[in-house]
C-alpha cells in the first residue's frame, strides 16, 4: 500500500489535529480568530492554544500570523486521507461508520506510522475491490494503464514472485526470485506508473561444476504493445512501466494480481550468462 513515511515529526494528538481543523475553518470564514474564542469553542485555555500554535509556527505548519503554510495544508489533507482509509477498513470489518471514524483517529494517534500505513493499505484495497466488484464479469483483465481507475494514486510496497516461464505452480519458482530485493515498489499514477525492483548480487551452484556462479542482473526486456523494449536500469534499480503489466481480478476469491514476462541476462564474474525468461507475478 502507500510507502511507509520515515519521519514522524508532525505526529500530533487527535486533539491537536482538531485545533488545527478548527483554526482552518475560522480562517476560511473570518480571517484570524481570537484565541479566547477558539478556546471557548474547543473547551481549552487560550494559553494552551497559544503554546500549541507557537509550536506549529516553529515547525513551519503555521506562519506567525497563524496562516497555514503549504506544509501545514498538506499535513491536514494527509491526516484526512489516513482517517478516511482506516475508517473504511474498519467499516468493512463490521463497524458502524461513526464509530469507525472515531476509532480511526485513535489508531492514528496511538499506533506507529508503519502500522497506520498497513491499515491504510487495507482500506485502499477495499475501495479498489468494491470498484472492481461492481463489474458484471467474474474475472476482469486489464492493462496496467487502467490500474489508477481502481487503485488510489500513490506509492506502494508490493509482494512479488518470479516463476519459471512455462509452469507457474508451487515449487516452480525461478532463480530470478533471489536476484531482487523483496518487496518491490510500485508507483501508481493516472494512466501511468511503474514497478521498480532493486537488483542484488546472487550466488548459485553451477550445473556443470562444483563451483558456484556469482553475478547480478545486467539487462531486462519486456513487451509493451507487442514491441520488445529494454527496461531502464540505474543504480541497480530497474523500472518496468505498468503499461507492460497485465492485471487480473478474480471476483470469487477477491484477488488482484499483475503478471509480466521478463527476459533477463546476468553479468557473471567471468562471462555473460545466456538470456532466460521468467514470469513476474505481483500480489496486490
Amino acid at each position: 500500500m502507500n510507502r511507509i513515511e520515515k519521519s514522524e515529526a508532525y505526529k500530533f494528538t487527535r486533539k491537536q489535529y482538531e485545533f488545527l481543523q478548527i483554526l482552518r475553518r475560522h480562517r476560511q470564514r473570518k480571517g484570524r480568530p481570537g484565541l479566547r474564542k477558539l478556546g471557548e469553542e474547543l473547551s481549552v485555555n487560550a494559553s494552551t492554544l497559544s503554546r500549541f500554535y507557537g509550536e506549529c509556527v516553529s515547525k513551519n505548519i503555521l506562519t506567525e500570523d497563524f496562516e497555514f503554510t503549504p506544509s501545514g495544508e498538506m499535513l491536514l489533507e494527509e491526516y484526512g486521507r489516513k482517517r478516511e482509509e482506516i475508517s473504511l477498513w474498519l467499516q468493512k470489518e463490521g463497524m458502524d461508520s461513526a464509530h469507525a471514524e472515531d476509532q480511526a483517529a485513535c489508531i492514528i494517534e496511538a499506533c506507529s506510522e508503519e502500522t497506520v500505513q498497513v491499515l491504510r493499505k487495507l482500506g485502499i484495497l477495499h475501495k479498489a475491490f468494491d470498484s472492481l466488484k461492481s463489474g458484471e464479469e467474474h474475472v476482469q483483465t486489464f492493462n496496467g494503464r487502467k490500474l489508477s481507475d481502481y487503485l488510489a494514486v500513490g506509492d506502494y510496497d508490493i509482494s512479488f514472485t518470479f516463476y519459471r516461464e512455462k509452469d507457474r505452480i508451487p515449487g516452480r519458482i525461478s532463480m530470478a526470485n533471489q536476484a531482487f530485493h523483496h518487496p518491490g515498489h510500485m508507483s501508481c499514477r493516472k494512466r501511468d506508473g511503474y514497478l521498480e525492483l532493486t537488483a542484488l548480487d546472487v550466488e548459485m551452484p553451477a550445473s556443470h561444476t562444483a563451483a558456484s556462479l556469482r553475478g547480478r542482473m545486467q539487462t531486462m526486456k519486456y513487451k509493451e504493445d507487442e514491441i520488445c523494449r529494454l527496461a531502464r536500469i540505474k543504480n541497480n534499480k530497474v523500472r518496468i512501466p505498468l503499461s507492460a503489466i497485465t492485471f487480473t481480478y478474480i471476483q470469487e476469491s477477491n484477488i488482484l494480481q499483475g503478471a509480466v514476462h521478463l527476459t533477463m541476462t546476468c553479468n557473471e564474474e567471468e562471462s555473460n550468462m545466456p538470456e532466460s525468461t521468467a514470469v513476474l507475478v505481483l500480489y496486490i
